[in-house]
């Protein structure tokens, strides 16, 4: 067994480790918010897509007749809300920004399971007609999400482990 003598070239190789975990630590950091960045842009994208879809689907409704559209509203966006549970509401409303249609009373709605409210207007020949609102769950990009931070939390750990062995055997072998 190699016994340590802590001259100023093991203390040099210390400090390199300490300062190399540091570095890395740091820009492990930031590139996993910089990922989950990117993954929360793209799930507002997806939401702004869905919900301007449904505008546009919705854009020829007569939205001065509230009770006819509330029905003919809950019958075509009621399987799609019960089939996917992604979307933790929907809601429409008319120009004046009052609701025709809510999913959150026929659904136990808890503000804590929407992740991402986004909303697009409903309009016919340019003119805007109401909006529609859509509140996401963020249950579809949970698992991407923790999937690719322990991805990418795996392989820092593993380049921070090869840089301390390297130096480690370094050290050892002066």
């Amino acid at each position: 067994m190699h016994k340590f003598k802590f001259n100023k070239q093991v203390k040099f190789i210390v400090f390199e480790l300490l300062l190399g975990s540091v570095i890395i630590a740091v820009i492990a950091f930031f590139a996993i918010n910089n990922m989950q960045n990117k993954i929360d842009k793209s799930y507002a994208s997806t939401a702004q897509l869905i919900s301007t879809a449904i505008a546009v689907n919705t854009s020829s409704f007569d939205t001065t007749n509230t009770d006819m559209q509330g029905t003919i509203l809950s019958q075509k966006l009621e399987p799609f809300i019960i089939n996917n549970d992604d979307i933790s509401y929907i809601e429409y409303k008319d120009k004046n920004n009052a609701i025709i249609y809510t999913s959150k009373k026929n659904h136990l709605v808890d503000d804590d399971d929407t992740v991402i409210s986004v909303n697009s207007p409903v309009t016919d020949n340019d003119e805007i007609k109401g909006y529609v609102t859509i509140g996401m769950t963020g249950n579809g990009i949970k698992p991407i999400s923790s999937a690719s931070k322990k991805s990418l939390l795996g392989i820092f750990i593993l380049t921070w482990l090869t840089f301390a062995v390297i130096l480690i055997l370094n050290m050892l072998f002066m």
